[in-house]
């Protein structure tokens, strides 16, 4: 229903960048629910509703952080690009340096760079100290770098920041479970 009102938004008025980027996001968070075909075709849809949010607006945040991902997560096949991804990374970082920063983590992230994840996350969570997303980022990478004594105690304080944050107790639980056995 999102991807059909978000559609009906920008016949009703193509000239808003919010609509385009409400498209692209609700395509976005229908991948998990298509097959492999349908994927594909919706990719393409979702990369072109950020590319018109961007096109109408060069510096629509949405719009970057949704090309920012794109091009992160998308297979190389499909035109994903870790440099590509960096490129709208630093327009984002450039109008808004905290969004800029969490997605070099993210793209660092993608690209297995933990360590480098870790400094990006680091460094914007010294710009916005009371994120308990960013302090969870933060432990997921140290939990990532088998640091899980820091990685609990980002946790936790993530917890502190907001009691109800639900990524900061499952990356809590997940440190707290039994490591998986090869049998």
């Amino acid at each position: 229903e999102a991807v059909d009102f978000a559609e009906q938004a920008t016949k009703a008025d193509p000239t808003k960048p919010d609509y385009y980027s409400q498209l692209g996001l609700a395509l976005s968070l229908r991948m998990g629910e298509l097959n492999f075909m349908q994927q594909a075709m919706t990719a393409g849809k979702m990369k072109k509703a950020f590319e018109k949010a961007v096109a109408l607006d060069p510096k629509h945040i949405g719009g970057l952080i949704g090309l920012t991902r794109y091009y992160a997560s998308a297979p190389e096949i499909a035109g994903g690009s870790l440099e590509k991804s960096k490129e709208f990374a630093d327009r984002v970082h450039a109008l808004n340096p905290v969004l800029g920063l969490m997605e070099y983590g993210n793209i660092a992230e993608k690209g297995e760079d933990y360590a480098g994840a870790l400094a990006h996350f680091e460094a914007a969570l010294k710009l916005k100290p009371a994120s308990a997303s960013l302090t969870n980022a933060c432990g997921r990478m140290l939990a990532k770098l088998g640091r899980k004594d820091e990685a609990r105690a980002c946790f936790e304080a993530a917890l502190k920041i907001n009691p109800a944050f639900e990524p900061a107790k499952k990356d809590l639980a997940a440190l707290d479970a039994p490591a998986a056995t090869n049998s």
